[in-house]
């Protein structure tokens, strides 16, 4: 619940809330579930955070360690790996490299087309990229 209020405030543009709320949701989630896809995406969400707060590097190393559990747990045409390539898109673009993220965003379309609504939340954003 902790992490979903960190996912909350970092939606809201609260990124100090949203550090402190997913910092300690991390702590608990690492001590219980370090494997688990719950994890994972709030390593994307702190992620997310930093790239707002222009830490890059550390953005990098939080999403390498969302991708080793999604990797771990999930195929690669899972719909269900979208927030990870939409950050991972973003990522890319905050490092200057607009070809890879053009390619996670393509990804996220080719994964939700036909299997969510046009309005779902991964779809829209990777379609604002793309555009």
């Amino acid at each position: 619940a902790i992490a979903l209020l960190g996912r909350a405030y970092r939606l809201a543009g609260d990124l100090p809330a949203a550090e402190t709320h997913l910092t300690q949701a991390l702590i608990t989630l690492e001590r219980v579930q370090p494997d688990h896809l719950t994890t994972a995406e709030a390593w994307i969400d702190l992620a997310l955070v930093r790239l707002a707060q222009e830490r890059i590097e550390e953005a990098s190393t939080l999403l390498q360690q969302a991708q080793a559990i999604y990797q771990a747990m999930l195929k690669p045409d899972n719909p269900n790996m979208a927030p990870l390539l939409n950050a991972l898109g973003e990522l890319a673009l905050a490092q200057g490299d607009g070809a890879t993220a053009h390619t996670y965003f393509a990804q996220v379309h080719d994964l939700l087309t036909d299997k969510v609504a046009p309005t779902h939340v991964d779809l829209v954003q990777a379609l604002r990229r793309l555009a």
